[in-house]
C-alpha cells in the first residue's frame, strides 16, 4: 500500500511539472515560458500602484470636466458678447436720430431714453445701461451730435467655475453714433403722403431726372400721372404708390417703395427779428437791403425794369424783374418779406453767383404787398447759383426756400434743359435746389436745368423739362445717422 501511494505521488509531481498553468511557482516551468509571459509576470500591479492610478484619473477628470467648462462658457460668453454688441449698436444709432432735431436740452434726454429703450429690448438692464452724449472717450470726445453707448451683460459661469471663484463672467461692449452730414442722394422727392398726382406729367416733351434716383411718397394709386404723349427718363423712379401709366417710365421703376423723410426737414430758416433785422442760422445779423422797394411798416414790390445790380438783404415787399432789365443779383442772402421773386420777359437778363433766396411773408403788415408770393422764371435768360460750403455752409446747395407755411408755387418756364440737359456742368443756367415743402413746384416747356434739384410737396410738369445735379459743388448736404464706432 505504501508503495502504491509513493507510485501515485511521483505521477501527481510529474503531472503539476509538465504542465506550465500549474507549474508556474517553479523555476524549471518559469525558464521554459517565452519571455513575453515572463516579462507579463513580472509587471502584474501592486495594490500600491493601482490605488496611484485612480488618483490620476480622479485628476485628470477634473481637468477634463474644467476644459469642457470653459469652452461651452467660451462659447456662450461669445453669444452674449454678439447680443451686447448688438444692442449698443441699435442703442447708440436709435439715440443719435434724436439728435436729429436738435441739440437742446428736450432732445438730449429724449436721446438717453430712446438709448436705455433700445437697450432693454435688446436684453441689456436698463441699470446696465451708461449713455454718453456727447462722449466722454474716444476719437468723438466732446463733439456734439455724437452719442456714445457702454452696456453690460453678466453671464452665470457653469462649469469652469472649477477654476474660479466668480460666479458670474462680466461682457461690455462700447458703440458711438452720430449725426454726420453726406451729400443729398436724390434729384427729386416728393413728398405728399396720399395726393392723387403728387407728381403730374403732361403735355409733349420728355421729363428728365438726371444723375440720381427720384422719390414720390403718395401712396395713392395713381401717385404719379403721365398724361398725353409726354414720357418720363430717369435712373430711378421709386414710388411710394403706383403710377397709372408704368410703360411710359424709361428707366428703373419701383412702385409699392417706402416713403423718404424730407431731406431738407434740419434746415433752419432765417428769421425775421425786427423791422430791419434778420438773424441767420449760425447768428449772422441780416438787414434790410438798399435796394428794398418799401419797408416793414409799408411793404412794397422792388419793380426793376433797367439794368441794375442788387444787394443782398431783406426786400419788404419781394422783387419782380422785367422789361428787357439786365440784373445781376451779388453773392449773398436774399429775404422775399412778402411779394415773392418774379423774372419775366424774352430779353430780360438775370445772373447770380452764391445767392441763396427765403421766400417768406412780412410779419408786419402780413397782407397784400407782405403776403406769401410765388416765384416765377418766365421765359427769361437766367443763370442763377446757389451757395457752395465755402460760401454759406448752412444754406450751401439751396437756391429757393419757400417758407414751410407758405403754398406759393415756384415755377420755371426757361426753355433750356433741353439744350443743356447733357451738357457741361458750367453750362447748366440754374445750379442749386428748390425747397418748397408745402407747396408746388411747377416746371414748363422745357424749364428747369440739369444742375437744379426739387424737394416739394407736389411737381407738376408741363411739355417736357430736366432736373439734375451736375454741378457736384452745389449739391446740398443732409444729416444723417452713422455708426462711427
Amino acid at each position: 500500500m505504501a508503495r502504491g501511494l509513493n507510485k501515485n505521488k511521483k505521477k501527481c509531481k510529474k503531472l503539476f511539472t509538465r504542465n506550465p498553468f500549474w507549474a508556474t511557482n517553479t523555476r524549471a516551468a518559469q525558464e521554459r515560458m517565452t519571455p513575453m509571459y515572463r516579462n507579463s509576470w513580472r509587471r502584474l500591479p501592486s495594490r500600491r500602484s493601482s490605488g496611484q492610478t485612480l488618483v490620476v484619473v480622479a485628476i485628470a477628470m477634473v481637468a477634463l470636466i474644467g476644459m469642457l467648462g470653459f469652452i461651452f462658457d467660451t462659447s456662450r460668453v461669445e453669444l452674449h458678447r454678439r447680443q451686447t454688441q448688438s444692442a449698443a449698436d441699435a442703442a447708440a444709432q436709435a439715440a443719435a436720430f434724436q439728435l436729429l432735431g436738435g441739440l437742446d436740452r428736450d432732445r438730449i434726454e429724449a436721446a438717453r431714453a430712446t438709448a436705455v429703450s433700445y437697450a432693454s429690448d435688446n436684453g441689456v438692464s436698463a441699470a446696465n445701461v451708461m449713455v454718453e452724449i456727447p462722449p466722454a472717450a474716444g476719437p468723438h470726445a466732446n463733439r456734439d451730435g455724437f452719442v456714445r453707448v457702454r452696456t453690460i451683460h453678466n453671464v452665470n459661469a457653469t462649469l469652469s467655475r472649477v477654476f474660479s471663484s466668480s460666479p458670474t463672467m462680466e461682457v461690455a461692449a462700447y458703440a458711438t453714433a452720430g449725426v454726420v452730414s453726406i451729400p443729398i442722394g436724390s434729384t427729386m422727392v416728393v413728398l405728399d403722403p396720399t395726393q392723387r398726382s403728387a407728381l403730374r406729367v403732361y403735355g409733349d416733351g420728355t421729363f428728365y431726372i438726371l444723375s440720381a434716383p427720384a422719390y414720390v411718397n403718395s401712396r395713392d394709386t395713381e401717385a404719379v400721372s403721365i398724361e398725353g404723349p409726354t414720357r418720363i427718363t430717369a435712373e430711378t423712379l421709386s414710388v411710394a404708390g403706383g403710377v397709372d401709366y408704368p410703360v411710359k417710365v424709361s428707366g428703373r421703376l419701383q412702385t409699392g417703395g417706402l416713403a423718404v423723410p424730407d431731406p431738407f426737414a434740419h434746415l433752419v430758416a432765417p428769421i425775421i427779428t425786427s423791422r430791419s433785422e434778420a438773424r441767420l442760422p449760425d447768428g449772422t445779423k441780416l438787414y434790410t437791403s438798399p435796394d428794398s422797394g418799401g419797408t416793414a411798416a409799408w411793404p412794397a414790390l422792388a419793380d426793376i425794369d433797367r439794368d441794375k445790380t442788387l444787394r443782398p438783404g431783406i426786400y419788404w415787399g419781394g422783387i419782380a424783374i422785367s422789361k428787357r432789365a439786365t440784373v445781376t443779383l451779388q453773392p449773398g442772402v436774399y429775404i422775399m418779406a412778402g411779394g415773392g421773386f418774379s423774372v419775366y420777359g424774352k430779353r430780360t437778363v438775370v445772373s447770380g453767383r452764391d445767392v441763396f433766396i427765403y421766400n417768406t411773408r412780412n410779419p408786419y403788415q402780413p397782407d397784400g404787398a407782405g403776403a406769401y408770393g410765388n416765384c416765377i422764371v418766365s421765359n427769361s435768360a437766367v443763370t442763377l447759383e446757389a451757395p457752395t460750403m465755402a460760401s454759406n455752409p448752412a444754406y450751401a446747395g439751396l437756391l429757393i426756400f419757400n417758407d414751410r407755411s407758405s403754398s406759393a408755387t415756384i415755377s420755371f418756364d426757361n426753355r433750356t434743359s433741353e439744350i443743356l440737359r447733357n451738357s457741361l456742368p458750367d453750362q447748366a443756367p440754374i445750379k442749386g435746389f428748390i425747397y418748397s415743402a408745402n407747396g408746388r413746384v411747377a416746371i414748363h416747356d422745357g424749364g428747369g436745368s440739369a444742375g437744379m434739384g426739387v424737394v416739394a410737396r407736389t411737381v407738376t410738369v408741363e411739355d417736357g423739362g430736366t432736373l439734375g445735379l451736375a454741378d457736384r459743388n452745389r449739391i446740398p448736404r443732409v444729416p444723417t445717422v452713422r455708426l462711427v464706432d
